[in-house]
């Protein structure tokens, strides 16, 4: 009975005060705030970007494509490593995405999980016989690499 009548005074309290805050809050709308300003006159600055999209037709949607064009397409990666147990397989994807930094300063490494799964591929190649070249050229720096590399298929970042 306590708590059903603590909850109606402060419902009761809450009703008796909200007229007053809406009041309250009418005056302090952004409108009301110009209609106080002496000479009405409001100046609104924007980039320029925004003031050209804003223009009726003149911002096609062939424009925003060209703006925002991708810089990928299908090619082909080198997979280093790729293993399902969550408790080594972080770390040892690390470790040798490590390795082959330092062994291929400049190279693309792409570290991501894909449930339930590490995986570790690098380089961005857009014909498979360079993916080939490149996983020679892993393989033979580090042998015990060997038996997990693999080529896949993927989409490459390209220049621009």
């Amino acid at each position: 009975m306590k708590l059903f009548s603590k909850i109606f005074t402060t419902l009761v309290m809450v009703a008796a005060f909200l007229p007053v805050y809406a009041v309250e809050l009418q005056d302090s709308t952004i409108i009301g705030h110009f209609n106080s300003l002496p000479d009405k006159n409001v100046k609104v600055v924007q980039p320029a970007k925004m003031a050209e999209r804003l223009q009726l037709g003149s911002y096609t949607v062939e424009k925003f494509m060209e703006e925002n064009e991708s810089h990928s397409s299908i090619g082909y990666r080198v997979q280093v490593f790729a293993d399902a147990n969550s408790r080594t397989a972080r770390r040892e994807a690390i470790s040798k995405r490590n390795n082959i930094i330092g062994a291929f300063p400049g190279i693309s490494t792409y570290l991501f999980y894909d449930a339930p799964a590490w995986r570790l591929r690098v380089g961005d190649f857009k014909t498979r016989e360079e993916a080939v070249d490149f996983k020679a050229k892993i393989a033979e720096i580090f042998p015990s690499y060997s038996r997990e590399l693999i080529i896949v298929r993927d989409r490459i970042n390209t220049e621009q």
